[in-house]
């Protein structure tokens, strides 16, 4: 069976992560993600700190597998004929550099149409390539900054801090990857490509939902709240052994199935007739007496005793797992969330699964990260019929 993209071709311009995470993911689906590098030092998460296997970094190993790589110096006006030539047998251009910098270089949208009508280009970058602020530079955490994430991340009267993850970059990426899917669903209904302008700091705003929407209608400026959430009860809880876990209770008859847990502990049998906390709004309006509360009951016992009593109580619970333990859980594995590939150069590695699973793909894909320019003669060669002669003379001239 074809895996769901088969038969798309991507022409991948993106560097370091947003772009990238949205390339891999076509490429998971079957899609060919053909990966332009700079020649000689390829893109720069390769050669970043962090982690390696032999020559190459550990953030470049889990964002470029199923892809292949050709090295082409985009400013040499041989390698745009051969982007030229790319694009007019691809169905997607991405870019991830300064907004309107591939304009510049004469491989933007407006060049590449005329080539191929057809042909779909997405630009992300920190502002979009419109505004104001189009042209400064920016990355994920100036994303996280300007869009008010910071703001609301961390513990409340502690300095703004960022989200543990790159989210802006997560997002561009994943919004990145549907606009595309909704731009080939139209160009099959149309017969037309078209441009895809996506912005990692409107993607962010995009997810403030409620935060955004509180503010709207009541006009208060929204604080960090650490494990907590602003109108419902999320808390994390400290045990009696150091570890921490997460209870959610946020409707009333999960409320109802938490506080029945606990009331089989001495001292806190009345609290499932409580009046401090027997409606929402009371529970919200009286944390400052709440939470105290529990936390000491929270220290009575190990986590795992209340994980075990939480969870035959159907009340939503989990441990707080560090990045090793969440790696190792069961369920994780048993989705194949953690994945070991075997190749003959990078040998065995561990790496991240593939979080979308469906009929339509049979068989997971994790072919290798390419080595950089892996691909350069069997695309220039095989694909686009350049002669072995006009191959060596491009790597003679720096072209490739």
């Amino acid at each position: 069976m074809k895996m769901p993209l088969e038969g798309i071709r991507v022409l991948d311009l993106s560097q370091m992560l947003a772009g990238p995470v949205c390339t891999r993911r076509m490429g998971d689906m079957g899609a060919e993600v053909i990966k332009i590098e700079l020649p000689g030092t390829g893109e720069v998460t390769r050669s970043l700190a962090g982690g390696n296997i032999k020559d190459t970094c550990g953030y470049y190993i889990v964002l470029n597998r199923n892809k292949k790589s050709i090295t082409l110096n985009l400013r040499d006006a041989k390698a745009r004929d051969i982007v030229y030539r790319l694009a007019k047998i691809s169905d997607v251009m991405i870019e991830n550099f300064r907004a309107k910098t591939v304009d510049k270089w004469g491989i933007g949208y407006d060049a590449l149409k005329e080539v191929n009508p057809k042909i779909i280009c997405c630009s992300i970058s920190g502002y979009g390539q419109e505004g104001p602020y189009s042209q400064r530079p920016a990355y994920d955490p100036i994303a996280q900054a300007m869009s008010g994430w910071m703001s609301i991340t961390g513990i409340e009267g502690q300095e703004p801090c960022l989200t543990g993850l790159p989210l802006g970059d997560m997002l561009g990426g994943t919004t990145a990857l549907y606009s595309i899917l909704a731009a080939l669903i139209y160009r099959d209904r149309t017969g037309k490509g078209g441009k895809i302008d996506i912005s990692l700091t409107d993607c962010l705003i995009d997810w403030l939902v409620y935060i955004a929407q509180f503010y709207f209608i009541k006009g208060t400026i929204p604080s960090p709240i650490g494990s907590g959430h602003p109108t419902n009860f999320h808390r994390a809880f400290k045990c009696k052994d150091g570890k921490w876990l997460q209870v959610s209770a946020p409707s009333t008859p999960m409320w109802d199935r938490l506080v029945k847990v606990l009331a089989k502990n001495p001292g806190y049998e009345g609290l499932p007739t409580d009046t401090r906390f027997d409606t929402l709004q009371k529970r919200i309006d009286n944390r400052p007496i709440m939470f105290p509360y529990l936390n000491e009951l929270f220290m009575t016992k190990n986590r795992e005793e209340w994980l075990t009593e939480l969870l035959e109580g159907d009340v939503p619970s989990a441990p707080i797992n560090n990045v090793a333990e969440a790696l190792a859980d069961p369920q994780i594995n048993f989705r194949k969330m953690v994945v070991e590939v075997d190749q003959p150069y990078w040998g065995k590695y561990k790496t991240t699964g593939m979080p979308v699973k469906m009929t339509q793909i049979e068989q997971e894909r994790y072919d290798p990260p390419p080595r950089l320019g892996e691909h350069s003669e069997e695309i220039l060669g095989s694909l686009l019929g350049y002669s072995k002669e006009e191959i060596e003379t491009f790597k003679a001239e720096g072209v490739i």
